[in-house]
């Protein structure tokens, strides 16, 4: 028969570990998929930039094993000046997940929205390491858009699969990016009435001068 003293260390002794590796597996499963930033000053002709989609990840033993992963992508401001163009495999400083592959083309590609499915096409997996690159989205901007356009990353259509086509056993997070047009114009329009005493002003400035001139 154990006393209340025994049974608590056993009880420690057999739960402690369990409950100390939850919290160290969710302490170091940080996998972050993110959406590259992009700033532009306005401009009065067409522009054209884009924007890559990556991972980091924190160190973490073992290293994590890609076969594949999808990906939803959303422009939240459609229509308003900015719209996607094409997508290409990412360069430095993210490089692609998958090496030299090409990507497969993807399931849905429009003006404001992208849904693509990307696998290695041999067999096996590649580790994933920190800044790896997932996609390159190319836009448009038209002339004298300015603004702040955010894109979003759809979770219930993005995921990263092991070599079993499974969800990688890690939690992970989306951090959602937007591309920032700078407006550049600094010319102020004046108010209806500002705009029309300023044009009065000046003529009654001139009659006056034009009295004075007769009066001498």
């Amino acid at each position: 028969m154990y006393s209340g003293k025994h049974s608590f260390v056993a009880w420690l002794f057999v739960c402690a570990p369990l409950i100390l590796g939850q919290w160290a597996g969710s302490a170091s499963a940080v996998l972050s998929i993110e959406v590259q930033n992009v700033v532009l000053d306005e401009s009065a002709s067409t522009q054209n930039g884009f924007f890559d989609v990556f991972v980091t990840l924190a160190p973490l033993d073992p290293v994590p094993a890609v076969t594949g992963f999808d990906l939803g992508l959303a422009l939240t401001r459609s229509g308003q000046g900015v719209a996607f163009t094409s997508v290409d495999v990412p360069l430095a400083p993210h490089p692609y997940v998958f090496g030299t592959q090409p990507l497969l083309p993807p399931n849905v590609f429009t003006d404001d929205q992208l849904m693509t499915q990307e696998f290695l096409q041999l067999l096996g997996s590649e580790p994933l390491d920190d800044l790896d690159g997932l996609i390159r989205v190319f836009f448009e901007v038209a002339p004298g858009t300015s603004g702040t356009f955010p894109i979003e990353i759809d979770p219930a259509n993005t995921r990263m699969a092991d070599d079993g086509f499974d969800p990688l056993p890690i939690p992970y997070e989306v951090i959602n990016g937007a591309i920032t047009i700078r407006s550049t114009s600094t010319g102020v329009v004046p108010e209806p009435l500002t705009a029309l005493l300023v044009p009065m002003g000046i003529a009654a400035i001139a009659m006056r001068r034009m009295r004075l001139s007769i009066s001498r």
